[in-house]
């Protein structure tokens, strides 16, 4: 084996073409591929047995990943996220929705930043743009950019005076996460609505 086994997360990975060999195969890759590396397992016969993705990415844990961001986030809820945030401008906090975010409960989690350090450039996010958020582990899940919209200090909309709060903090909606900065008007808040 001319590749070091690696120990990361309580686990031990050990090189694909190594154990792959053991059982009289061998790996091809395709290494311009986007993104990582097209991994092919081929039998002693040089049949095709099996096709993958090599992922090259590793996240740390906590973060929230857009555009080239990455954020480290915080679980502190109504009772004390906004102090959290205001304590380290560079994280993010949970706010409304479930306090902990799960990427399982069916549920929206509301994240809170500064929009001069870690929300900086939030606004420029579209739909269809992936937001990541990371687990206790450093595993990603992504969320698809849905809605985006301003609205004022109470919840309601700049454009239609309708009220978004509850849409913002609450729960309901499914599997969500609603992202919130500031806007530069005083009093404005941008909101960024993604869904699994």
């Amino acid at each position: 084996m001319n590749t070091k086994a690696v120990i990361f997360n309580n686990r031990t990975y050990v090189p694909l073409s190594f154990v792959s060999q053991i059982f009289g195969m061998q790996v091809n890759w395709n290494k311009n591929y986007l993104g990582g590396a097209d991994i092919y397992i081929v039998d002693m016969y040089q049949q095709q047995v099996s096709r993958g993705t090599e992922r090259t990415e590793i996240l740390k844990p906590n973060h929230i990943y857009f555009g080239s961001k990455e954020i480290r986030y915080y679980e502190g809820g109504q009772s004390q996220g906004q102090s959290i945030i205001d304590r380290s401008p560079s994280v993010a906090s949970t706010w409304g929705g479930t306090k902990f975010w799960s990427p399982y409960d069916n549920q929206n989690t509301h994240f809170i930043a500064h929009s001069h350090s870690a929300f900086n450039g939030l606004w420029n996010l579209v739909s269809g743009d992936t937001v990541k958020v990371t687990d206790s582990s450093g595993k990603s899940y992504s969320y698809r950019v849905v809605d985006k919209y301003i609205v004022d200090e109470f919840g309601r909309s700049i454009s239609t005076n309708i009220s978004y709060y509850d849409r913002i903090t609450g729960l309901a909606g499914g599997e969500r996460i609603t992202l919130q900065t500031c806007h530069t008007i005083e009093g404005q808040n941008w909101i960024i609505e993604a869904v699994r």
